[in-house]
């Protein structure tokens, strides 16, 4: 949910927060290198209310230099990029067959997996409206395209939305 609600940041990103890129109620943090992206970007996301509840539940004493989320086993060197991708990619499989647990027993039919809360943030935004440009934006998506592909299943929906308004007032 916390990846949701700040425009479905990378289960890698996501990984790597500590509580120093929590500034003035804002995540600030540098995106992970990868294979497609090679040219990191900086975000910077106005925290929710939402996000700060979730951080309540992991703010129980540290320091900034700690993560937020108990995810990666900190006794491994994660400064080491191959170590880091090593243990990112274990705990990613096993986040991932625990969200198939949850969702067999919810009876949601869909394969869920991490990366499902960007195509939901993309599709929530979609449905209340946010433009194209503004969910890709969010997104840190290079090409307007990507996006579009995020949308594509849900433009049907859309369509069908607009098109009963538009004729819904011909009466």
């Amino acid at each position: 949910m916390f990846s949701f609600y700040n425009a479905g940041i990378h289960y890698g990103d996501l990984c790597r927060l500590k509580w120093s890129n929590i500034v003035d109620g804002r995540l600030k943090y540098l995106m992970s290198k990868s294979a497609k992206n090679n040219n990191p970007k900086w975000k910077n996301i106005k925290l929710r209310d939402q996000s700060f509840e979730i951080l309540k539940a992991y703010r129980t004493s540290g320091t900034d230099d700690d993560y937020i989320f108990p995810i990666l086993d900190n006794s491994k060197d994660l400064d080491n990029p191959s170590t880091f991708d090593s243990e990112k990619g274990n705990k990613n499989a096993v986040i991932n067959k625990l969200l198939k647990e949850i969702a067999q027993r919810a009876g949601i039919e869909q394969n869920l997996t991490f990366h499902i809360a960007r195509h939901s943030f993309a599709r929530y935004a979609a449905s209340q409206e946010m433009s194209v440009y503004s969910i890709s934006k969010a997104l840190a998506h290079s090409d307007l395209k990507t996006t579009q592909v995020y949308l594509e299943s849900f433009d049907v929906k859309l369509l069908d939305k607009e098109m009963d308004e538009l004729f819904s007032s011909e009466e």
